[in-house]
C-alpha cells in the first residue's frame, strides 16, 4: 500500500505538472491596429495554457478542476502564472480563488500600471505593495501616467503613494510621463494633488520640458507606415489618410496647449 501511495504521489507531483507544462505555448493571433487612419494586421503572441483559457472564459469550475488535477497554482507559462491571467482579465473572483489556493503575488509578471483600478485595489488590499519598482526603474504610478489611466492614479494617490518619486534610472516622475504622452486628465489629477512640477530628471529637464516629447516621437516613428500607405493607397484613401494624420497633429497641439495652461495655473 505504501509503495502505491509513493507512486501516486510521484505522479501527482512530477508527472502531471510536466504534462501540463508541455501544453504551455505561445499562441499568435492577428489583431487590427490603426495607425494614422490606416488599418494593419499585426500578429500578437499570448502565452496559452488550458488554465489560461478557463480564466479568460471566467470558468471557475474548470480552473478548480485543472488545479485539482495537478496543475501548479504558481506554475509559469512563458513567464505568466495563472494569477497574471486573472489580472489581465480584471477577474477579481478568480484572482481571489487563486490566492486562497496559495498563489504567490511575488510571482506576478504584470506591472501595476497595466492593471485596471478594480483588480489593483483588490490585490493591494490582499497585501501587494502599491510602491513596487520594476527592473527599468519605473513604478506603477509612472506607467499608469504613461498609459493614461487616471482612475488608477487616483487610487494610488488615495493609498498614499508618493507622486514625486523618480525613476531610479532616468529621474523622470509620473508628471513627466503624463506630460510627455499628452495625457491631459492625468496631468490635471497630479497637479491638483500638489505634485512638484519643478523636480528635475537626471538630465536636468523639468516636467514642463517633457510636454509632448513621447507623443511626437510616436507620431514620427510611424512616418514609414504613413508614407508607405500614402504611396500604395488609391486617391480617395490618400485623402482620408492625410486628413487623419492632420487630425492627430491638431489634437496633439490642443492637448499641448491645455497641459501648458494647467502648468501655468498651478505655479
Amino acid at each position: 500500500m505504501k509503495i502505491i501511495q509513493v507512486i501516486l504521489k510521484f505522479i501527482i507531483i512530477f508527472i502531471i505538472p510536466s504534462i501540463h507544462a508541455q501544453e504551455c505555448k505561445l499562441e499568435f493571433k492577428t489583431e487590427k491596429i490603426h495607425v494614422n487612419g490606416v488599418t494593419y494586421d499585426q500578429k500578437v503572441g499570448d502565452p496559452i495554457t488550458p488554465i489560461a483559457d478557463a480564466i479568460k472564459a471566467d470558468n471557475l469550475e474548470e480552473v478548480k478542476k485543472i488545479l485539482d488535477e495537478g496543475y501548479g497554482v504558481n506554475q509559469p507559462c512563458l513567464g505568466w502564472v495563472p494569477l497574471d491571467y486573472a489580472i489581465s482579465n480584471n477577474n477579481i473572483k478568480i484572482a481571489d480563488f487563486l490566492l486562497k489556493r496559495d498563489a504567490s503575488m511575488s510571482l506576478i509578471h504584470i506591472n501595476i500600471g497595466f492593471m485596471k483600478s478594480e483588480i489593483a485595489e483588490f490585490l493591494i488590499n490582499q497585501g501587494m505593495s502599491p510602491n513596487l519598482r520594476y527592473e527599468d526603474g519605473i513604478t506603477g504610478m509612472m506607467l499608469a501616467a504613461e498609459r493614461n489611466n487616471p482612475d488608477l492614479i487616483k487610487l494610488l494617490l488615495k493609498l498614499g503613494v508618493n507622486p514625486n518619486v523618480q525613476n531610479s534610472k532616468t529621474g523622470m516622475t509620473s508628471l513627466m510621463y503624463a506630460a510627455s504622452y499628452l495625457n491631459v486628465e492625468v496631468v490635471r489629477v497630479l497637479l491638483e494633488q500638489g505634485v512638484d512640477p519643478n523636480i528635475k530628471d537626471f538630465k536636468g529637464k523639468r516636467a514642463l520640458n517633457w510636454i509632448a516629447v513621447d507623443a511626437n516621437r510616436k507620431l514620427h516613428a510611424s512616418d514609414g507606415e504613413y508614407y508607405a500607405a500614402l504611396f500604395l493607397a488609391p486617391f480617395e484613401t490618400k485623402q482620408k489618410i492625410i486628413k487623419e494624420r492632420n487630425s492627430i497633429k491638431t489634437r496633439n497641439k490642443e492637448k499641448e496647449k491645455e497641459i501648458k495652461k494647467l502648468f501655468n495655473s498651478h505655479r
